[in-house]
């Protein structure tokens, strides 16, 4: 009998955190992306655990924060000193747009600068039209 308590502890401990590593949010962002810019040009940025390629250019990045504000992800990361956030809008997470936050108060609301895509090339101004609100 206590052989078996000291089991179901053990299982009732292990079992959130294999929850928590399945929901690792960089899972979202590793991979090759779509993206279109305001300019309305493409081109395609590759997330690795610790870096971003855009145009064979590297950068390191570090995730900051990941959070959840109205039924939409978030993932913020930090990048040469600057903070951006990644909103997966809705629950296609093939989707997202890339913002410079203009509040640490609120990683929601600020200026889109990239729209992002895994399956197709992207439209800035439907995804700032369907997915960022103005205030």
């Amino acid at each position: 009998m206590k052989k078996h308590k000291w089991s179901l502890l053990l299982l009732s401990l292990l079992i959130p955190l294999f929850i928590l590593a399945g929901c690792n949010s960089k899972q979202n962002l590793k991979g090759k992306w779509n993206v279109q810019d305001s300019n309305h040009e493409y081109t395609t940025v590759t997330f690795t655990d610790k870096k971003v390629s855009v145009n064979g250019q590297e950068a390191e990045y570090k995730q900051v924060e990941v959070g959840f504000k109205n039924n939409v992800q978030y993932i913020v990361i930090e990048m040469e000193g600057k903070k951006y956030s990644i909103i997966f809008p809705d629950a296609d997470k093939n989707i997202a747009v890339l913002l410079q936050p203009t509040s640490e108060d609120n990683y929601l609301e600020g200026t889109m600068i990239l729209a992002m895509n895994r399956k197709e090339k992207p439209n800035y101004d439907k995804y700032a039209k369907d997915y960022i609100r103005e205030k």
